[in-house]
């Protein structure tokens, strides 16, 4: 039984690297794009069945992470519609991820020193001079996205921080991707530069969410007797 989830992990990782580059180079396209992310939800699905077959409990951690997946993909297709609703949805998923963390490790003094120095760091990059949000609305809602991602990577950091396991630091390596790719996205949305940070936004965003699908695998939950 483990050499199969092992086998749809290798085969959904291949298919994601196999997908994306046709997503970039021949066939574009909403509907491809949304095909691209299906495959990580997809993995996210496989390892969850995975928890459940192994009867590990706490499956409340992988399935909120799940739950994120499946909002990243639908943010992915809403977001070639419309940008408020697409973020809203992404916004939506990074929550999720948050709850699943805090499900691992509860909230501590030394996160919330995590989250201002990230915090920080993410205002610093979005207030740069670069961008033209066009309205004061767009540029509340790319601050208020900048706290909840922000949120996101920090308790990220901190578990992995904390444990040292290898879910955690896989999770916080997948996050990081996200996290850059959306300052990418960013860039290619209300900034000149759009080539660039468009083929940096895809090749983090989408091995991003498949690092942190393939995480589950690694969930050590306590086995139910």
């Amino acid at each position: 039984m483990k050499g199969l989830f092992i086998s749809l992990n290798c085969f959904f990782i291949a298919a994601q690297f196999v997908v994306l580059h046709v997503y970039r180079n021949y066939i574009g396209g909403y509907k491809m794009k949304g095909f691209c992310s299906l495959i990580f939800v997809l993995l996210g699905i496989v390892n969850l069945v995975y928890c459940l077959v192994n009867k590990k409990d706490g499956v409340l951690f992988p399935l909120l992470i799940t739950c994120g997946l499946i909002f990243g993909m639908t943010a992915d297709v809403v977001l070639n519609f419309n940008f408020i609703a697409g973020a809203a949805i992404f916004a939506a998923g990074h929550l999720l991820y948050f709850g699943a963390f805090l499900v691992l490790n509860k909230m501590q003094v030394k996160d919330l020193a995590a989250l201002l120095c990230i915090l920080a760091l993410s205002l610093t990059l979005v207030l740069l001079p670069i961008y033209d949000y066009g309205s004061k609305l767009m540029f509340i809602i790319v601050i208020v996205y900048t706290l909840i991602i922000s949120l996101m990577l920090s308790k990220a950091l901190m578990n992995a921080v904390s444990t040292g396991k290898a879910m955690e630091i896989i999770l916080f390596i997948g996050c990081l991707l996200f996290y850059v790719s959306d300052f990418m996205l960013l860039l290619s949305i209300f900034s000149g530069e759009k080539n660039f940070a468009s083929t940096v936004c895809c090749y983090t965003y989408w091995p991003g969410q498949l690092i942190i699908a393939f995480s589950l695998y690694f969930y050590q939950g306590k086995t139910v007797i």
